[in-house]
């Protein structure tokens, strides 16, 4: 087995993972450990530094995971570029603005609307053919 497949296999597992979770009713995604509204919650408390750091983790989180699928050449269909000058509040406002627009994200796993924010401010630009 090649090192890419070796990488690849959990990665995949993890997607199948999301597709049932997400094809199940609305009740199932109640167990999520971090909803819109909860990552909400925490991007607005900019007065508690533990609140901060737990909201721009959470975000960088999806960050790096997003690079780690394109590094395997396996683009996500929400795919987003991150100029390098933007920071991690600024990045939290984006995220926290848009959630906060699109209810639809609000009872839902956070990870989603993050992507979705992200893709809405920063699509990739189409490669010229």
């Amino acid at each position: 087995m090649t090192m890419r497949k070796i990488i690849l296999l959990p990665v995949l597992a993890l997607f199948l993972s999301a597709a049932l979770l997400t094809s199940r009713p609305a009740r199932a995604v109640q167990g999520a450990m971090m909803t819109g509204r909860n990552l909400a919650l925490l991007c607005s408390n900019t007065e508690k530094a533990d609140n901060q750091f737990a909201c721009q983790s959470y975000i960088a989180g999806i960050i790096d995971y997003h690079n780690l699928i394109r590094s395997l050449r396996a683009a996500p269909s929400v795919d987003f570029c991150l100029p390098r000058e933007l920071t991690m509040g600024q990045i939290r406002l984006i995220v926290y603005n848009y959630i906060l627009r699109h209810s639809e994200h609000q009872d839902f796993i956070a990870a989603p609307g993050v992507a979705m924010a992200l893709y809405s401010a920063y699509p990739c630009k189409k490669a010229k053919r």
